[in-house]
């Protein structure tokens, strides 16, 4: 039994010395801390960086890389008017109407530049916000009148079916600055008004600073198809001749004068 003790004890004394020489022999690592590193930082976006390249890229026509360019700001609170504004357009002109009245909208709110409220009515308009359309327009014609303005605002008026509206607003831009295309509407305006006769005399009526120019087909052919008569429609074709084209005056002509040979033999 002792000799076994001293057996086991001297296992155990040289299993402890073993151990003490390989501490001995092999120094203790302290494993090291985990080195900390900053994630990489992401760049800022500079929108004046932004806005010039978008700019360049319309110059360019490439509408839809500009778009994409701005695109990120338009979520952002602190996008700069400017650039809302440019997405605006850039918004209308790939005919996204009402994306694009939010972000004139938005543009207005920090910097109410009256050409830019101009640009929003039109929109307004082509995007069936026929009211907005018309209270901007009137608010901006209280601020300063302008006979192109309030020719917009009379064909919205007319759109919207209220020609009686229309008159009064056309009568004031034909007044301030005469137009052929302005006499047209306004003659239609009266048409549907019921008025003809009025209508009538509008289109036969001249103004100096008119000389030279024609009406347009569109324009003409839709107060004579109001008129309804082609008898009278005729007589006022033959009336307003020197300002109707040549080749459409004569396709007028035969087509009123069949048409009113029909009526009568009727």
């Amino acid at each position: 039994m002792i000799f076994r003790s001293i057996v086991i004890l001297c296992a155990l004394s040289a299993c402890a010395a073993g151990s003490d020489s390989v501490a001995q022999t092999t120094p203790e690592v302290t494993p090291k801390a985990p080195e900390v590193t900053n994630p990489p930082q992401q760049k800022v976006a500079d929108p004046q960086k932004d806005l010039k390249r978008a700019n360049s890229l319309i110059k360019l026509g490439q509408t839809k890389n500009a778009l994409k360019l701005l695109a990120k700001w338009e979520a952002s609170e602190d996008a700069p008017p400017e650039i809302l504004y440019t997405l605006g357009r850039l918004r209308a002109g790939a005919n996204q109407l009402l994306p694009a009245t939010a972000l004139y909208e938005r543009a207005i709110k920090t910097s109410p530049k009256r050409s830019w409220r101009i640009e929003l009515a039109a929109i307004y308009d082509f995007a069936g916000k026929t009211d907005e359309a018309i209270r901007l327009y009137r608010a901006l014609l209280i601020e300063e009148d302008d006979a192109d303005l309030r020719r917009e605002l009379g064909l919205t008026l007319l759109i919207a079916k209220r020609p009686t509206d229309a008159v009064v607003e056309l009568e004031k831009s034909l007044e301030a600055k005469a137009n052929l295309g302005t006499r047209a509407e306004l003659a239609l305006a009266l048409c549907q008004s019921q008025e003809y006769t009025r209508a009538d005399e509008t289109l036969r009526e001249t103004h100096q600073a008119e000389d030279g120019m024609l009406y347009e087909p569109a324009a003409l052919g839709e107060v004579l198809r109001c008129l309804g008569d082609p008898t009278a429609a005729l007589d006022l074709v033959k009336a307003i001749k020197a300002r109707i084209d040549p080749a459409l005056y004569q396709r007028l002509v035969e087509a009123l004068s069949k048409q009113a040979h029909l009526s009568q033999g009727s």
